[in-house]
């Protein structure tokens, strides 16, 4: 194997990790958490060894639990972060709009079981794209199957 710096295929899965990238990845991560875990500390006026030595284990955290521990200010629906943001930005007018997937009939069939559905159709020659061979297309993602 051919490498540019001793590093550069850590984490390689073809091979064992050795113990020098062993340590050099878990300080890394803990250097991470320290950084995180002081944040949320300063945020949430919270002594980082008391947060430590309980809940920042690493374990998950159900909504009522991260209320519990005052890691969250509040319990709600998507609906009620939307006026907390409204009214933080002291924008009660504010309009909401929401991004999502476009619309496709993969994803109508699937939603009424119908996964294996097909569906063919004849477009108007004027509206399929006309490749040549040895050309190079960028193509929207619709034409894409």
């Amino acid at each position: 194997m051919f490498k540019s710096g001793k590093f550069k295929d850590m984490l390689n899965g073809a091979r064992p990790i050795t113990p020098e990238e062993r340590e050099l990845v878990q300080s890394f991560v803990m250097k991470t958490y320290d950084k995180f875990l002081g944040i949320v500390a300063t945020e949430r006026n919270l002594p980082a060894d008391l947060l430590r030595n309980t809940i920042a284990d690493g374990r998950i955290l159900s909504g009522r639990d991260a209320l519990e521990h005052k890691l969250v200010d509040g319990l709600g629906q998507i609906d009620d972060a939307f006026g907390k943001a409204k009214q933080l930005g002291n924008a009660p007018g504010a309009k909401i709009v929401r991004y999502g997937p476009p619309f496709s009939l993969s994803r109508f069939f699937r939603a009424f079981g119908q996964a294996d559905a097909k569906l063919e159709l004849q477009l108007p020659k004027q509206l399929v794209p006309q490749l040549e061979s040895g050309r190079a297309y960028f193509l929207p993602s619709y034409y894409a199957p």
